[in-house]
């Protein structure tokens, strides 16, 4: 009844109040967008999917992923060039990188190879010192200035991926002297970049806005301005596109969308997004220790298998999205190419098995607190809420603990698995399952919430240092093996991001998080 009252109601403005998008003298328009939340953009650290939306218009990479013209679609699979435009491999821990001229900062000052080797420095990026620490730069060893258009990158061992990683955050090109003189928190505040869009304000949970930088060094940018709106509420959103007020919005829920799709003017655009949802397990004793003092019940790899095999989790993501998202077996998807394992299964819903396994751990009915920061992920709450009939079901006792933000996760060791998110950083086996859960900087690790097994660890480092593919291919078999024995984390499901978009605008969405408005990717169409 509800849904039938708010199409009614859509229907009834829309007639009245679809307005064009507003344009201006110099005939570009501008772009409203609204969101589900806001964050901080801070352009090393930038990768959640609401903070990702919008820095990509502001930063440019040093290097890109191919999103639009590579072979297998816009999976992003092909590295192309960004900031640096030539590079060679000088050895099998050494690279040459061409940098681009005629670039500028958003604040006129003219880019420099400084600039360059300074937004991969060890000052900045991986150092004892670091300005702004990444796991993504734990490979590197130094960056030379060779001359004013050369750098030289070394890593401390052969790096499968280090182009990836370039075309990642960790990329986005910084100004040396600005960044140093204001530090990683102010920076972030009002970011400078050299991308087609300039920082102009932020509200925070409110908008964040952006102009064109007429002086970039590439296409010009085809809006004049872009407004990000945080907008929580999904009926907010959907009544906001539909009356003009917004032009595209984001988060839009399965059983949602066809209040937008049957609108004339008015469609959406979906795609499988570079992000698996997760609930991981506290197999780490927490930030104070907190887990291994209440000696917590999911240390036990018996009792977290036997919680995975408890949910019928092709069926929850049938219902929720509409049969179109995956369950994996493993942290394993068709973009890793050649290192995907395509007779992979993931652990099955075996609730006997379940049962026998909690009887064989010892388990007693010992409270597992799971939490949940509510509202924050699309379908979330409710997925969760299914996993604790089931769970129930196998004698299971679980508490479910909404919190209001993730600062209210902290410090980690009072719950005993927590609804998360990973991305896939790049299309490679090396995440999440290494950079997140087992790499010694991913922040699972530093935060002594999860603790894997030695194998676990030799694997990574055969995935992380290792140029062989044969070689590569093998370990990650071994590492499938591994995470389905271990279960640090139970694999919902790769989820969707489903756009509302006024059909006039020609924008194609990325499979990350990424909203890219430069002018190979955005456009009106004529007459409209």
């Amino acid at each position: 009844m509800r849904k039938q009252l708010f199409a009614g109601l859509l229907a009834g403005v829309v007639a009245l109040t679809a307005m064009p998008m507003t344009t201006h003298a110099d005939d570009r328009p501008e772009l409203v967008i609204a969101m589900a939340a806001m964050q901080r953009a801070h352009p090393a650290i930038a990768e959640s999917n609401f903070d990702s939306r919008v820095i990509k218009s502001v930063m440019d990479g040093l290097l890109n992923r191919d999103w639009l013209g590579g072979p297998n679609g816009n999976d992003g699979t092909e590295i192309v060039a960004g900031i640096l435009t030539k590079w060679d491999r000088v050895s099998d821990t050494e690279w040459d990188f061409k940098v681009r001229q005629g670039v500028k900062f958003h604040n006129g000052r003219g880019m420099t190879v400084e600039d360059v080797a300074f937004t991969i420095s060890e000052e900045r990026l991986w150092g004892e010192k670091a300005l702004q620490p990444h796991s993504l730069a734990s490979s590197l060893a130094s960056v030379e200035i060779v001359d004013d258009e050369t750098i030289r990158v070394t890593t401390k061992y052969p790096d499968p991926v280090l182009l990836h990683r370039l075309a990642h955050v960790i990329g986005h090109v910084v100004p040396a002297k600005e960044y140093r003189e204001l530090g990683p928190e102010a920076f972030a505040a009002a970011p400078i970049g050299t991308g087609p869009y300039k920082w102009v304000r932020m509200v925070a949970d409110e908008e964040i806005v952006l102009e064109a930088f007429d002086a970039y060094w590439g296409a010009t940018p085809p809006l004049k301005r872009i407004t990000f709106k945080a907008v929580p509420e999904t009926s907010a959103r959907i009544a906001g596109l539909v009356t003009g007020e917004y032009d595209i919005i984001t988060s839009i829920p399965p059983d949602q969308a066809e209040l937008i799709d049957r609108e004339a003017d008015y469609e959406t655009r979906t795609i499988e997004v570079e992000n698996m949802h997760h609930l991981t397990f506290m197999t780490g004793c927490g930030e104070e220790n907190e887990a291994c003092v209440r000696k917590s019940a999911v240390h036990d790899s018996r009792v977290r298998k036997a919680m995975v095999l408890a949910l019928d989790r092709k069926k929850i993501a049938d219902r929720l999205w509409n049969g179109m998202a995956e369950v994996p077996g493993g942290p394993n998807w068709k973009m890793f190419g050649n290192l995907f394992d395509a007779d992979r299964e993931p652990l099955p819903y075996d609730q006997n098995q379940a049962k026998a396994l909690l009887t064989e751990a010892g388990y007693d009915g010992k409270e597992i607190v799971i939490a949940v920061t509510a509202g924050y992920y699309v379908n979330g709450d409710r997925a969760v809420q299914v996993m604790m009939q089931m769970w129930e079901q196998v004698g299971l006792n679980v508490r479910l603990q909404f919190v209001e933000n993730w600062s209210q996760m902290r410090p980690y060791g009072w719950q005993d698995l927590w609804l998360n998110s990973s991305n896939i950083r790049i299309p490679d086996p090396l995440t999440p399952f290494w950079w997140r859960f087992g790499e010694p900087s991913a922040s699972y690790q530093t935060r002594k919430v999860v603790a894997v097994s030695d194998d676990y660890k030799r694997v990574g480092n055969v995935l992380e240092r290792t140029l062989d593919e044969g070689t590569r291919i093998a370990a990650f078999r071994e590492g499938l093996d591994i995470w389905q024995r271990e279960n640090p984390a139970i694999i919902m499901y790769r989820p969707l991001e489903i756009y509302g978009v006024r059909k006039n605008i020609k924008w194609t969405p990325y499979s990350f998080y990424w909203m890219d408005f430069r002018a190979d990717n955005f456009a009106i169409e004529s007459g409209s």
